[in-house]
């Protein structure tokens, strides 16, 4: 494939995404605290920097003149993070316990994405790294924002 085609196919699907995540924003919950800063704000702030800058990205691309043939390597580590974003989903869903499985799952496929050899550091690593991110998702979401998950 192309990389023209490559990168506005890539664009068309993030800008796709970021407009779903517009409107699944527009249909949160008020918190149980009202503030000047809604939890709206933040997706919705990301999402509208993602639609901009691949709308820039499309532009800068098609003006080019370098096409060139674009390889996909690694479909498996890229089936690996779709599989595991949907049963992360299906799980938030019907389980429930967001931070509980955000930290398993991330930790699991930070663990297998990462290329350093098996060791007890890297495990180390990986479950210190991914708790940290959740504990600044905790404070950042449900505590500062009021933001139940």
């Amino acid at each position: 494939m192309g990389y023209k085609k490559a990168t506005c196919i890539a664009n068309g699907i993030l800008i796709a995404l970021a407009i779903a995540f517009i409107v699944m924003a527009l249909n949160f919950k008020e918190g149980f605290v009202k503030l000047v800063i809604s939890e709206k704000y933040y997706p919705i702030g990301v999402a509208g920097l993602l639609i901009v800058a691949c709308i820039i990205s499309t532009i800068k691309t098609l003006a080019g003149d370098d096409d060139h043939k674009v390889e996909i390597k690694g479909w498996k580590n890229i089936l690996l993070v779709l599989g595991t974003c949907i049963v992360f989903a299906l799980l938030w869903k019907y389980v429930g316990h967001f931070y509980v499985i955000a930290f398993v799952l991330m930790s699991g496929l930070m663990y297998v994405l990462n290329p350093e050899p098996h060791s007890k550091k890297k495990v180390l690593k990986t479950l210190l790294t991914n708790l940290a991110i959740v504990l600044v998702i905790y404070v950042g979401f449900e505590r500062l924002l009021n933001f139940r998950f």
